[in-house]
């Protein structure tokens, strides 16, 4: 039994294989079979049908299509996954009112808010709207404030919801082929060797699962963010200061700013002044005071006997 279960699992594994390869064939037959609003589909016995009724009508020269509703034409973009997003840049001069009238006008259009971000001067928005009433709330939006500048995008996702679903199947029908495998296990190596590869699998789908819950939830609710900024109000010009007190700490202020500059630069030389400037200082010290001994030591020499200094005494 337990070389059964075996090769079981490796003829699994090559099936899982194949069928993932196969999955994007599959997505593609599935999504061409999907029926287009406005245009007829018929079974294969329809089809049969009418092959035949377009064969006798070819025959006698009245071929007249079906067309469901003469005179309409199938929408192109009917049943097409896509996400739309929007950035709107607000300006007033009181963005907490302007932020609660934003909230007001998603809720009242079937959307909600996802995330607020409050600041003094401006507050950030994330809403979530159904694509349908997107263009009317940016329109409400524009009425609240100075619009700064709009940007939408549109992504059609359609290929990417198929591929999901698509391998979303395949894994599914891998779990159940496991599952028929873990009811037949008999030994402990069996049902371990069975259930480690059950719950590897199983965690693949739930992956495939959640990133498709995540597409269909930006398909069913647009993204808007919101930011509002402040102001200054309109017609209020910024005051000048012209008193004898406003201009003299003006003054107090420029010589402040003065000498933190002086101090920051003697404190960047200061280092330099002490292991350069003292030794310096000290040669130059020497210097002077050796040549000051040998001028007296000159003059010494140089004058005559017996002259008298100024204290009036002879010289020996």
């Amino acid at each position: 039994m337990r070389r059964t279960t075996l090769v079981a699992l490796a003829a699994l594994g090559v099936l899982g294989l194949v069928s993932g390869c196969s999955a994007g064939a599959g997505e593609t037959a599935s999504v061409a079979e999907q029926p287009v609003p406005g245009v007829a589909t018929n079974s294969p016995g329809e089809g049969k049908a009418d092959s035949q009724a377009g064969g006798d009508q070819n025959r006698a020269g009245t071929a007249t299509p079906d067309t469901g509703q003469p005179g309409t034409a199938a929408d192109p973009s009917a049943g097409r996954a896509v996400v739309r997003t929007a950035e709107v840049n607000l300006t007033s001069t009181d963005p907490a009112q302007v932020a609660r009238r934003a909230r007001d006008a998603v809720t009242a259009a079937g959307g909600h808010l996802a995330e607020e971000e409050s600041a003094p001067a401006q507050v950030r928005l994330t809403l979530r709207v159904p694509p349908d009433r997107l263009d009317a709330v940016l329109d409400e939006f524009g009425r609240l404030g100075q619009v700064e500048w709009v940007r939408q995008t549109s992504q059609d996702v359609t290929g990417q919801v198929a591929d999901l679903d698509g391998l979303i199947s395949a894994q599914q029908a891998s779990v159940d082929r496991v599952l028929a495998l873990f009811q037949q296990a008999k030994t402990i190596g069996e049902i371990t060797q069975v259930e480690n590869e059950l719950t590897r699998r199983q965690g693949e789908l739930e992956s495939l699962r959640r990133r498709r819950a995540g597409l269909a939830d930006q398909v069913a609710l647009s993204t808007v963010t919101l930011t509002i900024s402040a102001t200054s109000p309109a017609g209020e010009p910024a005051e000048e200061s012209t008193g004898f007190v406003d201009a003299l700490a003006g003054g107090w202020r420029a010589l402040t700013a003065v000498l933190g500059g002086l101090l920051v630069g003697l404190g960047a030389v200061l280092p330099f002044l002490l292991v350069f400037g003292v030794p310096v200082a000290v040669v130059l010290w020497l210097v002077r005071h050796r040549r000051r001994r040998a001028a007296g030591r000159a003059r010494a020499a140089l004058a005559p006997a017996g002259t008298v200094d100024p204290a009036g005494t002879a010289a020996d």
